[in-house]
Order: C-alpha cells, then structure tokens, then sequence
C-alpha cells in the first residue's frame, strides 16, 4: 500500500497527439474536463505528448492539464526508436524518467504496447473492432492488436472498458481476468446549452440547410456503414423526394483514397448528392446545433465501443435511428428505433417514420432514463484511480 500523498494526486495521461482519431481526442478531453470539474484539488492530470502533437489538439488537452512535450512520443525521431528499444529491454524507459521527473503518482488509459512505468497504471480499450470486422484489418494489424491486448491485460494493473459488451469481448481474449477489469462508460462531453432558434436559424444558414433534416454526425471510417445509410437513402427518396441526410465527420482521400471513391461514385451514380450533404469537420459546437436541429440523429454503425454522438444525442433529448448492436442497446436510449446493421430496406421505414412525422415525441424528462450524469462518471473513475493507488 503506498503512502498516503499529501500533495494532489498527479494522474499522468498518453493522449492522442494529432486529429486522426477525434474520437479519442473527444475521450480524453471529457475525461480531463470531467477530473477539472469534480476532482476539485485533489487531482492534478497530466499530459504527455510529442513535439509534434497538433497545436489544436493540445490547446484541447491544456484547458484541464498540464502539458508536457517531449520527442520520445514523435514517431520516426531517434528518441521514439530508443524508447521503443529500451522498453522490450528493461522496466526502465525515458517513459519512466518522465513520469518520475513529473512526480506522476499513477497513469490512467493506456493504449499499446504496456511497458513497466514504474507507478501504478492501467489500460484502456475502446473496442475489439478488429475481433468483430477483421476484414476491415490488415492481417499485421490484428496479430499487433492481439498482442498488444493481451499485454495490456497480463501487464496492466486494471484494465478499462467501455462497455459490458466490450468485457464479453475482452473475457474471450488471452490474459485477461474478470477481476482486473473495469468497466467504465462514459457520457457526452460538458454539457452545451441548447440554442435559441435566432441562433439556430443563423447555423442553418451559415451551413446551408433546410429546417427539416436527419442528422449523421460519424467519422466516415468503413465501419461506421455510410454506405447502407446511402442505399436507405435512395429509398427515401423515391417516397420523399426533399428527405435530407446532413453527414458531418472527416474524408479523408488521402488517408483511404477508395473508399472516398466509392462514396462519392456511389452518391453520383443514385442521384443523391441533393438528398445527402457531406459538410465535413465542422466546429464541435456547430456538429451539436446541426444535431440540435434534426428530427431525427442516424448510427448506422457495424461497430461500437460506447457511441459519443448516442449519448450527444440523449442530451439533446433527439430520437435516434440506431443499427442493433449489443452496445447501442446497452446505451439504451429511449424511444431509439433499431434496424439491423446491413439493412438498407429496414432502415428507410425507420427513417420516413421519423421524416414524415409518424412517431411520438417523447418529452425530455424521458430522456432522462439511462443517462450517466459526468458527477456519477467521475466518481466511478475515481473508485478506480484509488483502487490502482491501493495496488501501488
């Protein structure tokens, strides 16, 4: 048992340093907010990143933490390779100097590869994608994913996960035990008040649209099945030929080239590029008025770990459209309705029920059941930031 610190409790975090993964970047960002506004002064959060982390993200980070930059996180420097080579050699990495140094009393959200850091850490992972879609891996990716899971559970103190399924996911995995792992879900990042319709009417305009829209609010990875929300589409329309789907996420045609492709050949050959506005990355602020206005908030994922815009979406007290996964109905919002994943003939009933007005409005006090306040949030954190401490 470790002494009792008399100082703050200094939690020491490995962020993501660029936009690449914005839902991560989101993660961390709820999380270090949340400790700022409940922790009070008995937390100290502090975060490590490269020097070459994006300006934007770490101006994120640096509202609620401490930042520290240093070469030994920029891949491709000869920092990166040292650390890299030291940590299969020995417990003691420049890691390890820098968490000692910063007087970090235990690391919270590991990814990757877990290496001795000489404090009490746990990991974290958001999902087993890779289990549930593998042909959306390469095959060197799945082997260094299943290794680098498997050190996490053996190595890490406790593991986090996001959700009950995601624990059924990991309990089927090497190396990993029930009583080392914890699940921790996460609500909607801080709490944005609603906008008057002055400031609604201004967003419509600012971003050219209509009053009368679905909102999908999901980066445009594979998995997050656009395409079968297209194919939904062009039924829609045959029946409402003003029905608008307003995408907002990144995509990106460098990073994935054909799959840009083939959304946008897709979207040309139907007809639809009326139907379907793609309005990229837009402010977060602006992604929640745009999914304050719809009539309705579309995830027509094959995969999740826990959904941030399902629960941005309880919230704002929106009826959601969701592809039935054990996680969506976990999250368990109410008045959700649910279409199976690869479903394009389901989904368009669900959503000319929604365009035409057919279902119910539920009052916001519904909305109610299910939610994880960011006070319940935080104090489940906690009881796991003290459990790592007690195991130091």
């Amino acid at each position: 048992m470790r002494g009792k610190i008399q100082r703050p409790i200094r939690i020491g975090f490995f962020p993501p340093g660029d936009s690449s993964w914005l839902g991560g970047v989101n993660y961390f960002g709820n999380l270090l907010s949340a400790i700022a506004e409940h922790g009070g002064s008995r937390y100290e959060s502090v975060v490590f990143v490269g020097r070459q982390a994006e300006k934007e993200i770490v101006s994120k980070y640096a509202r609620h933490a401490k930042i520290v930059r240093t070469s030994v996180l920029d891949p491709g420097t000869a920092a990166f390779w040292l650390r890299a080579a030291m940590k299969h050699l020995s417990s003691f990495t420049p890691v390890t100097w820098l968490l000692h140094r910063q007087r970090v009393d235990v690391v919270s959200h590991v990814t990757g590869y877990f290496a001795d850091m000489g404090v009490p850490a746990c990991g974290w992972i958001p999902d087993f994608q890779h289990k549930a879609l593998p042909n959306l891996f390469a095959p060197e990716e799945i082997r260094s994913r299943d290794r680098d899971y498997a050190n996490l559970g053996w190595r890490g103190d406790l593991v986090i996960l996001s959700s009950e399924s995601a624990l059924e996911d990991a309990l089927e995995m090497e190396g990993f035990r029930k009583e080392r792992t914890r699940v921790l879900r996460f609500p909607s990042p801080e709490d944005v008040p609603l906008l008057d319709e002055a400031n609604l009417a201004a967003l419509r305009e600012r971003h050219g649209l209509p009053e009368h829209y679905i909102h999908l609010p999901n980066q445009f990875w594979p998995h997050k099945n656009h395409l079968t929300a297209f194919r939904a589409m062009r039924e829609v329309v045959r029946a409402e030929p003003s029905a608008l789907l307003v995408c907002t996420g990144r995509l990106d045609p460098v990073a994935n080239p054909e799959y840009a492709r083939e959304i946008d050949s897709y979207l040309t050959a139907e007809g639809l590029l009326k139907n379907v506005r793609l309005l990229g990355v837009v402010p977060y602020i602006d992604m929640l008025g745009i999914m304050q206005g719809a009539i309705a908030v579309l995830n027509p994922s094959r995969f999740e770990g826990w959904s941030t815009s399902v629960e941005e979406a309880r919230n704002l007290c929106k009826r959601l459209v969701l592809s039935d996964l054990p996680v969506h109905r976990e999250q368990n919002v109410p008045g959700s309705l649910f279409f199976g994943q690869e479903n394009s003939q389901e989904l368009a009933v669900q959503l000319l029920r929604c365009w035409k007005g057919e279902i119910q409005e539920l009052k916001p006090s519904e909305f109610e059941a299910g939610r994880i306040s960011r006070r319940d949030f935080f104090a489940n954190y906690e009881a796991i930031i003290k459990e790592l401490l007690g195991r130091g």
